[in-house]
């Protein structure tokens, strides 16, 4: 994907991973969807049309039930519980090919770095790229990479050859919360986008 920055806010916590994510749209650099819980929200633009035949763009954040078990809503949880990975660390680390090759290559008392190699799959999670079933399989080379852990052990760097995630604001940044905005149902609103009206 060519993007410039994508900002992600995460929050962990017992039961998995919250994100927000800003920016991922190619197309759309304000883009932004959360996942709170078992739910995630996607905000969307819809167009219509002003009394005085000017475009008019309002914008809805839609929900989508990560619980459902509908056949019709697979793909849409599939890629919302996905969507946990994006710009997080965690996914990025248990990619880790084979973690008897990780190995210190510098150090210091402010930060160590660790040469690696992450599975495509889990990088490509990482960027927001739709990848089918669990990913690494060894039928591909991990990627070469580094991984920078602060002196309290975090994660503040990690960098492939193509892609570079650096992560800031840990414990400090506000918790992931639902959008406090009105919410639409996916499903109803994609039904509207594509449902003929009488005067079509």
């Amino acid at each position: 994907m060519d993007l410039d920055q994508v900002e992600v806010d995460f929050t962990y916590h017992q039961n998995g991973t919250d994100v927000r994510v800003v920016g991922l749209g190619k197309d759309d650099p304000d883009s932004e969807f959360r996942v709170v819980g078992d739910t995630k929200y996607s905000l969307a633009k819809v167009y219509g049309t002003n009394a005085d035949g000017s475009l008019l763009v309002t914008k809805h954040w839609l929900t989508a039930d990560l619980t459902s078990t509908r056949w019709a809503d697979r793909y849409v949880v599939q890629n919302g519980r996905g969507s946990t990975g994006i710009g997080t660390p965690l996914g990025l680390i248990k990619g880790i090919v084979k973690e008897g090759d990780v190995r210190v290559v510098e150090s210091d008392e402010h930060s160590t770095t660790y040469q690696c190699s992450i599975s495509p799959a889990a990088i490509q999670r990482a960027v927001g790229e739709n990848v089918r079933g669990e990913g690494y399989d060894g039928s591909e080379p991990g990627e070469e990479t580094r991984i920078v852990v602060d002196s309290e052990g975090l994660p503040t760097r990690i960098q492939s050859d193509v892609y570079l995630f650096e992560f800031s604001g840990w414990a400090t940044t506000p918790r992931v919360i639902p959008p406090d905005a009105p919410t639409m149902d996916f499903m109803d609103w994609h039904m509207s986008q594509h449902t003929p009206r009488a005067d079509d």
